[in-house]
């Protein structure tokens, strides 16, 4: 793991391989960089690859409160820092957020030349959300992560299929998610919930864009990834039966199959 220095804040990030035009990944909530691993490992030997752990997760930092525009800020530092100058972005969930953030911001320094956005929402938290993720906010706060709040998560994180398929899996991640840090975790979690509205301006999105949703999924249904598709002109929408939020460990095989068609698309010539 590579790291990098973003004021108070430690990011960390996995990169493989060479060349200006890379695959950069973005998690989402309560995971860390290696929910890409059997995806990165599909692609890697074809495009380079950057996974970041977001703020608070795996072995990055969050000292202080942050928003999801400071994530899309932490990867594009991190792609400057690597040196890439062209790029496909792919975001699960709060890393859809990250990746539609850095779409609309677009630096200079990086071109963003397309994405795949997995469980992606482009809409604020409804008040119902809000009240909830401060209650568990609170709990994480005060006392960690109990079994209760470890095993909720992972029911969050993973559709029932693939819950019945591969328990041992789905404990591993529990295993990991009870290592979370809790102060860190919970100025996640704060962010998540405090992400601004973002379908007005994916108007002005012009590059491929792909929209994968799960339809299994509880955090982030079909209908939210339904709504961000219908807002950027072209894009396509790609379900997938039987499947829950975290796509990539549950389909890797087709999530892999999906980024590496929009990046064709992205670099055709």
């Amino acid at each position: 793991m590579k790291t990098l220095a973003r004021g108070a804040e430690t990011i960390a990030y996995l990169a493989r391989g060479t060349g200006p035009r890379a695959l950069a990944f973005v998690h989402n909530l309560m995971c860390d960089h290696h929910v890409w691993d059997a995806v990165a490992a599909e692609l890697s030997p074809a495009a380079r690859c950057v996974s970041v752990d977001v703020r608070g997760h795996g072995a990055s930092t969050a000292h202080d409160a942050y928003a999801i525009s400071d994530v899309a800020a932490d990867l594009s530092a991190i792609l400057a820092a690597e040196g890439i100058e062209e790029v496909v972005v792919v975001g699960l969930s709060v890393g859809a957020h990250a990746a539609m953030e850095l779409l609309l911001a677009e630096p200079a320094r990086v071109r963003v030349r397309g994405a795949v956005l997995l469980a992606a929402c482009g809409e604020a938290a409804t008040r119902r959300e809000t009240v909830r993720d401060a209650v568990v906010t609170k709990t994480i706060a005060a006392v960690g992560f109990p079994h209760a709040i470890v095993t909720q998560t992972a029911q969050a994180l993973f559709g029932a299929t693939f819950r019945a398929r591969a328990p041992e899996l789905v404990r591993a991640w529990e295993e990991r998610i009870a290592t979370l840090r809790p102060r860190f975790a919970a100025h996640a979690l704060r962010a998540w919930s405090g992400r601004r509205p973002l379908l007005a301006d994916l108007t002005r999105v012009a590059v491929p864009v792909t929209v994968v949703v799960g339809e299994e999924d509880e955090r982030c249904p079909p209908a939210d990834g339904e709504k961000v598709c219908a807002a950027i002109a072209g894009a396509e929408l790609v379900r997938l039966g039987a499947t829950g939020h975290t796509m990539s460990v549950e389909r890797p095989a087709e999530v892999a199959a999906v980024i590496r068609e929009v990046f064709a698309r992205a670099f055709r010539e």
